[in-house]
């Protein structure tokens, strides 16, 4: 590894100053909130869109956030009489990193024992909502072999209803 002043490395490691916390706190603007997610299935005999709920909070005491994602599996058990529908639940950390231009998020759901990641380009839209992003995410096939997946993830703002809109999602 060359010396810092060979890289021509321009990031400085963080120092925590006011500066530096403000800076912070107007990358998190816009980013927090209640997102809708979206993605194919990783059981390639499924087809479809998976849709989840996804929800970015800023953490008081930290550099970083929180997450929380409710997945809707498109399946349903018996339970009491009732068709219910299956849901994951996947807990973790939202952050943002200025230096790498990047939101990243890492979940796991405490039932299934699966991690996932995602991360997408971040870019400051200061006081506006980001209304929609797209994501790559790096997963566990939820078929019987249990293979690492890579996919990408539609979010935004609004739940998608219409077909139309949903087909554009799915893409090719």
């Amino acid at each position: 590894v060359l010396p810092k002043e060979e890289r021509g490395d321009s990031v400085e490691s963080p120092i925590k100053n006011k500066e530096s916390e403000e800076l912070l706190e107007k990358a998190y603007r816009g980013y927090l909130g209640e997102f809708h997610v979206y993605f194919f299935p990783t059981i390639s005999g499924e087809h479809g869109l998976l849709h989840g709920v996804l929800n970015l909070q800023k953490k008081d005491d930290s550099d970083h956030g929180k997450a929380r994602m409710v997945l809707y599996t498109n399946k349903k058990v018996k339970k009491d009489g009732d068709l219910i529908e299956v849901t994951r639940e996947y807990r973790g950390d939202f952050r943002i990193s200025l230096p790498m231009r990047s939101g990243y998020c890492t979940l796991k759901c405490e039932h299934t024992d699966e991690s996932c990641f995602f991360v997408f380009h971040h870019f400051h839209i200061f006081d506006n909502l980001l209304k929609c992003k797209i994501a790559a995410a790096a997963t566990t096939s939820a078929g019987s072999n249990k293979r690492p997946t890579i996919h990408r993830m539609f979010i935004c703002r609004k739940e998608i209803e219409n077909e139309a809109d949903l087909k554009c999602i799915q893409g090719q």
